[in-house]
C-alpha cells in the first residue's frame, strides 16, 4: 500500500474518519490496529520481526529504568543494541558479508559459503534505529519507559512513518501519540497540503525524471559529458523529490491525528558548505548518528585526528545504513572525507584567530557562492554510486564525464537545454521558501484560497502524474 496510490488515500480517509468516533481511551488501540494492518498489507511474515523488536526493547527499557546496578543497566542496554543490530545485520548485511568473504576466499583458491540472500523486511532500518534510540535514551535517563505496551508498540509502528521515517525519538513522539487530537480545520488543511505536495513531487517530478536519467547508468559509453552531467543532476533531483515526498506525505498523514513529525529536509540545495548540506539532508538520520555515534566518540580533546576519525566513521556508517554494498560504503566515505576537510580548515582558522594571526569575519558573498557551487557539484556527481547497479558501473559513468574533445553543438542540443531549464525552474521553487515565510503565508490564506490551492494541485497531479507510481527509493533500505 504505497503512499502514492489510491488505496492509501482510501485507507487514510477510512482510518481518520472512524478515528473521530473512537472513545479517547481506545484511540491508541485503534491507531495501533491500523498501523499493523498497514504493515501486514505489505509484508505479513516480516511483521514478526517488527513485533519481536517491539517487545525486546519494551521489556529491556523497563529493566534498565528499574535497576540501580550500573553493570546490570549496561548489560541490558548491550542486549538491546546487539539484539536490534543483530536482527538488522541478519536480514540486511549477511549476504553482503558472506559475499565479501567468498570473494576473498576465491582469491586464495578456497571454497565459499553457500548463502541465499534474504528478503529485507520493509522499514527495518528505520524502526530498528528508532527502538535503539529509545533504549539508549532510557539508559541515559532522558526519558521514562512506557509502562503501557500499546503506547510503545504504537511508537514503533505508527503507520505514517513506519516504512521510511522520519526516524523519531521517544521523547518527541510518544507524548504526542498519548494526546492525539480529533480532526480540526487547521490540521486538516495543513495535513492535506503536505500530502498533496508530496504526491506532486513524487508522481509529477520524481517519477517523470527517473526514466530520463537512469538509462544512462546501464551504458554511458559514447554519450557526451553534457548529457551525463544533466542525467546525474536529474538523479539527485529524483532522490530528493522522491524521499522528501514520502516525508511530506508521512508528516501530512500524521498531522491529521494532531501529531507533528520532525522535519527530514531543510532545503538542502541552498547550502553553502558540505557540512551545511548534510545538516539539511535526511536530518532525522543525521542527528541520530550525531547523538548516538559521533558524540560518544567526541569526548576526547578536539583535534584533526579525532575529527577525521569520528567523521569518517559516522559518514561510512551513514553510507552503509543505506545499503549493503561497497558503492554505498564508498559514497558515505567520500562524503566523510569532504566533511573532514572542511572541519580541518575550520579548526585551522580557529587556531589562527586564537593566535591573533587572523580576524574573525563573516564569509563574503563570493565565498558563499563558491561554497554553494562546490557542495552542489560534490552532491550531484557522486550520486551515481547511489543509483548505479554496481561500483564498476558508477566508475564507468563518471569516466565518461571527462571530456575527450572540445565541446560541440551536440553537447547543447534541445533536450539538454530543456532539461536544464526544467531543473532551474524546480530550483526556483525549492529556493522560494528561503525568501517567503510559507507557514505564515498559509495561515493568512482564507478557506476559499486554500480550496483553490488544493484544486489546482489536485488537477496538476491527476493531469501530469505517471500511469503507475514507482516504489519509493527508500523502501529498499
Amino acid at each position: 500500500m504505497s503512499f502514492a496510490t489510491h488505496e492509501y488515500v482510501a485507507f487514510l480517509i477510512l482510518i481518520v474518519g472512524l478515528f473521530q468516533f473512537v472513545p479517547r481511551p481506545l484511540r491508541r488501540v485503534w491507531l495501533l490496529a491500523a498501523s499493523y494492518a498497514f504493515y501486514l498489507a505489505w509484508s505479513p511474515i516480516h511483521s514478526l520481526a517488527l513485533i519481536g523488536s517491539t517487545f525486546l526493547d519494551y521489556g529491556l527499557a523497563i529493566g534498565i529504568h528499574k535497576s540501580a546496578n550500573e553493570r546490570v543497566r549496561r548489560l541490558l542496554l548491550l542486549v538491546s543494541i546487539l539484539g536490534n543490530l543483530g536482527l538488522l545485520a541478519w536480514f540486511k548485511y549477511s549476504a553482503f558479508a558472506i559475499g565479501t568473504f567468498n570473494d576473498l576466499a576465491g582469491l586464495f583458491g578456497a571454497g565459499g559459503i553457500p548463502w541465499t540472500e534474504l528478503i529485507l523486511p520493509l522499514g527495518i532500518s528505520f524502526y530498528t534505529f528508532q527502538t535503539m534510540s529509545y533504549s539508549i535514551d532510557v539508559y541515559r535517563r532522558q526519558i521514562a519507559p512506557c509502562r503501557n505496551v500499546v503506547d510503545y508498540a504504537l511508537y514503533v509502528s505508527f503507520f505514517p512513518q513506519l516504512v521510511a521515517g522520519p526516524i523519531e525519538r521517544g521523547g518527541h513522539l510518544i507524548p504526542q501519540l498519548k494526546e492525539t487530537e480529533l480532526l480540526s480545520g487547521e490540521n486538516l488543511s495543513t495535513g492535506w497540503r503536505l500530502i498533496l505536495w508530496g504526491l506532486a513531487k513524487k508522481t509529477v517530478v520524481s517519477d517523470r525524471l527517473a526514466p530520463l536519467c537512469f538509462p544512462y547508468l546501464a551504458d554511458p559509453t559514447g554519450t557526451d559529458p553534457s548529457h551525463l552531467a544533466l542525467a546525474s543532476t536529474q538523479m539527485m533531483v529524483v532522490l530528493y523529490t522522491d524521499f522528501s515526498a514520502y516525508t511530506d506525505i508521512a508528516r501530512g498523514s500524521a498531522r491529521l491525528f494532531g501529531v507533528r513529525l520532525v522535519k527530514n529536509f531543510d532545503r538542502p540545495f541552498l547550502c553553502t558548505s558540505v557540512v551545511d548540506y548534510w545538516s539539511r539532508w535526511h536530518m532525522s538520520l543525521g542527528t541520530w548518528i550525531a547523538d548516538y555515534v559521533y558524540s560518544p566518540l567526541s569526548r576526547a580533546k578536539l583535534s584533526h585526528l579525532t575529527v577525521w576519525r569520528n567523521s569518517l566513521l559516522a559518514m561510512t556508517l551513514f553510507g552503509l545504513w543505506h545499503g549493503a554494498a561497497w558503492k554505498f560504503v564508498f559514497w558515505g566515505f567520500m562524503n566523510g572525507v569532504l566533511i573532514c576537510a572542511q572541519h580541518s580548515l575550520r579548526l585551522r582558522r580557529a587556531r589562527l584567530i586564537r593566535e591573533g594571526k587572523a580576524e574573525p569575519r563573516e564569509p563574503s558573498l563570493a565565498l558563499r557562492l563558491g561554497g554553494w557551487t562546490f557542495c552542489v557539484v560534490m552532491a550531484v556527481f557522486p550520486i551515481v554510486f547511489f543509483f548505479a547497479p554496481s561500483f564498476g558501473a558508477a566508475v564507468a559513468f563518471l569516466s565518461e564525464l571527462v571530456p575527450r574533445s572540445l565541446p560541440s553543438a551536440s553537447w547543447f542540443d534541445r533536450d539538454v537545454l530543456i532539461g536544464w531549464a526544467v531543473l532551474l525552474a524546480l530550483f526556483a521553487v525549492h529556493a522560494s521558501g528561503a525568501f517567503i515565510d510559507l507557514p505564515r503565508l498559509w495561515s493568512r490564506i482564507t478557506w476559499i484560497g486554500r480550496v483553490l490551492f488544493f484544486a489546482v494541485l489536485g488537477f496538476v497531479i491527476l493531469r501530469y502524474q505517471v500511469g503507475v507510481a514507482s516504489p519509493f527509493v527508500y523502501f529498499q533500505f
